[in-house]
């Protein structure tokens, strides 16, 4: 038995130049210009319990957990100019955003492994997983101030109008949950050929993944132009004494739409067969081929919705490595492989995010293809 607490908490400081810039031609036209500084505090709380029990010399089955905490709580202060209102001088700015996220991660793993002597000293592995991760974020604010710099004694006003936007003036709230399944196994034997120890090995793995986002984001609006409540600092503006019916205040109402929302879900089946080949003394070439079924549905599961995006394709995935024994002391490798790199469920999603740091919206792209990648290698 192996049993394991720890605990983290770590402060940082983080500074950040960040500049956007449309090309138009010959000339580089600047969008926003800025500099952030970040304090962010990282509480982490895991532990790891992992229990083996060893039938007999030829039979051991385990059971490995794992659970994580981990809290983020930061706030950013960020100075520049931005173009967006006055593309020719820019207007200063001044921009805070805080906020805190948690995430919760547990996993399950039960695994067993099996010589089997009645079969030629046959091996087989099996497992059997399950892990959930839970992120919570109650609290993302974010305001910005305005001011323009060729008009004299132009104060600082915070950018609120009568639109919604997620930029400035705006109070965002998450959850999502992952689920993840896994069960598999594989068989290996060994014999001789050749004069020579060889290997045989096949498994195969079936995963599922499922994910239930949700995001309700809110924003501040100000129907009729009111420099008294503009002009106010952070930590006066969103008083309850500023908000009212009245045209000349603050209202508060949430940013609707189906992209603030989305359902996930992949099934992967993949097997995969691999020779261990010593041809000779000096001579050795790992070999074989994986197939992977990958069907991923995104964003709803109606066809109609414009979130829906379903994808589904077989990859067949050779590998090759030998191994030249040229003297006692040198060997020349020679290996190639095809792997794939797939799009996670954010970056299909249709969620539409605006990311402080990057200050920009992040929106995913549907049609977003999974990358097969050839390797070669000496």
């Amino acid at each position: 038995m192996i049993a394991v607490l720890n605990y983290s908490n770590n402060k940082r400081r983080i500074e950040t130049r960040n500049s956007f810039f449309t090309i138009n031609g010959p000339l580089a036209d600047t969008n926003f210009d800025y500099y952030t500084e970040k304090y962010q505090n990282d509480v982490i709380l895991g532990g790891l319990l992992n229990l083996t029990l060893k039938l007999n010399t030829n039979n051991k089955i385990s059971l490995k957990n794992i659970i994580t905490n981990n809290t983020v709580n930061h706030m950013s202060f960020r100075t520049g100019k931005d173009f967006e209102f006055d593309p020719i001088n820019g207007t200063n700015i001044i921009a805070r955003e805080i906020g805190f996220k948690e995430t919760t991660f547990y996993n399950s793993t039960l695994n067993g492994t099996h010589k089997i002597d009645a079969l030629g000293g046959l091996t087989f592995n099996w497992y059997g997983s399950f892990g959930i991760l839970d992120q919570y974020i109650p609290l993302l604010q974010r305001l910005q101030y305005n001011q323009y710099p060729d008009m004299n004694g132009s104060p600082y006003l915070a950018l609120i109008s009568n639109g919604l936007s997620q930029k400035s003036g705006s109070v965002f709230y998450s959850t999502l949950s992952d689920y993840l399944y896994n069960a598999g196994g594989d068989v290996s034997k060994t014999f001789e050929m050749f004069g020579q120890k060889q290997t045989i090995k096949g498994g195969y793995l079936f995963q599922v993944k499922d994910r239930i986002y949700n995001s309700r984001p809110f924003s501040v609006r100000l129907a009729s132009y009111n420099q008294g409540l503009l002009s106010q600092s952070f930590e006066t503006i969103f008083s309850p004494d500023n908000f009212g019916t009245g045209g000349n205040k603050f209202t508060f109402d949430e940013i609707a739409g189906n992209q603030y929302r989305y359902i996930a879900n992949t099934i992967l089946n993949a097997g995969y067969l691999q020779f261990d080949s010593n041809i000779t003394s000096w001579f050795r070439a790992v070999w074989g081929l994986r197939v992977e079924n990958f069907d991923q549905l995104v964003g709803s599961t109606k066809r109609s919705d414009d979130r829906f995006v379903n994808t589904k394709v077989t990859d067949f995935l050779p590998a090759l490595n030998m191994t030249f024994k040229l003297t006692n002391n040198m060997n020349l490798r020679v290996a190639g492989s095809q792997t794939v790199v797939r799009p996670e469920f954010r970056e299909v999603s249709p969620l539409a995010y605006y990311d402080f740091d990057l200050g920009a919206t992040v929106i995913g792209n549907k049609y977003i293809q999974r990358t097969k990648i050839t390797n070669a290698d000496v």
